[in-house]
């Protein structure tokens, strides 16, 4: 894939039903978990930002930090793991790299656990941490998230399969290094997200899933697909045949779309709630039992609503001829995975 010339379209995703309540005592739990990575930034940052020689030193800090916070989050079948090489089906002949976070699913062997290595078959999500996010960090990130899906071998036969990797790939960073006043750190991370992703993403399946950076918001992936509307040529007579003939084309062609939704929030225990909702969401695809505290962390503000730069994909070139030949779906049923009722959608399978 290219990266489009044309100036990307906006695209604002809402909540569509009922209007959750930002009281609930769900959201006071996350927001004392905000105030404590708030803490732990301004501690790492005040030793380590004028040192460059503890700099990983505050990134491990930061790794330990959040991987607290997901085992403190998630159900205790999902053990959490840092600095794991994950091991793909397929040899792309790059060595592998340390990924920050790993989350085992709750069938990974646990004598396959003290390994260095995971098996790719093994994880049920993955991130790169940042303790200040920056633009490189941004890169790096989508960088890491697109190799490790070329490790892994082709899933078919239907729209999720193909589209939707086998477990997310996020970014997580405790703050940003947008300080100054009149800066838009929330559009620079959207616009970097998007830049980056039309360099170095070739396949929706190579994009970032999920960003989270609490004091400034929460970013999910969402896609869309829909196939051509198919009129006889009678329907539009009145027309002039060259108007006609483009009308008919237009109308015609198979759309898939992707979009990095950025749901910014002034409260920190908002982003975090988006951030939850939508990894809870991704990891119900494998183990429906999730899915109803997913719906009930949607209900409790966890909701994704926002906007961000749509990128079109060219749909031949990224499906299957098997399932454009079969697949009758429009709409947004992948903003993560299948479960798009926490998101505000109308569309499903």
């Amino acid at each position: 894939m290219t990266e489009s010339t044309q100036e990307p379209e906006k695209w604002a995703m809402g909540i569509i039903g009922e209007t959750p309540s930002i009281d609930h005592v769900h959201l006071e739990w996350l927001r004392k978990t905000a105030r404590e990575m708030a803490d732990d930034w301004e501690r790492i940052y005040a030793r380590t930002s004028g040192d460059k020689s503890r700099t990983q030193e505050g990134g491990h800090e930061a790794e330990t930090a959040w991987a607290e916070f997901l085992t403190n989050w998630l159900p205790p079948t999902y053990e959490v793991a840092t600095r794991k090489y994950i091991i793909g089906e397929v040899d792309t002949g790059a060595p592998p790299f340390e990924t920050d976070i790993i989350i085992y699913r709750p069938s990974y062997p646990k004598a396959l656990r003290t390994k260095t290595q995971v098996l790719a078959a093994g994880v049920a999500a993955a991130f790169s941490v940042k303790t200040t996010l920056r633009a490189e960090g941004i890169a790096e990130a989508v960088d890491s998230c697109a190799k490790i899906q070329r490790t892994l071998s082709d899933r078919e036969a239907t729209m999720r399969r193909e589209l939707v990797r086998p477990f997310p790939y996020g970014l997580l960073a405790h703050s940003h290094m947008w300080k100054k006043p009149g800066s838009k750190p929330a559009d620079n991370i959207s616009s970097e997200l998007y830049r980056r992703d039309n360099q170095l993403s070739r396949h929706p399946k190579e994009s970032l899933e999920l960003v989270c950076v609490p004091d400034v918001g929460a970013w999910c992936k969402q896609t869309s697909y829909s196939h051509g509307m198919h009129f006889p040529p009678d329907y539009f007579a009145d027309m002039e045949p060259e108007l006609r003939d483009a009308t008919i084309a237009e109308i015609g062609k198979a759309r898939l779309h992707t979009v990095h939704v950025g749901s910014q929030r002034e409260d920190p225990a908002l982003a975090i709630a988006v951030f939850l909702t939508a990894l809870y969401s991704y990891l119900a695809m494998q183990d429906p039992g999730l899915d109803e505290l997913a719906r009930s962390f949607s209900k409790m503000g966890g909701f994704n609503e926002g906007s961000g730069l749509k990128r079109e994909w060219d749909v031949e070139s990224v499906l299957t001829a098997g399932l454009l030949s079969t697949t009758t779906h429009t709409g947004w049923p992948l903003e993560n995975g299948e479960n798009s009722h926490h998101f505000g959608s109308t569309f499903g399978f």
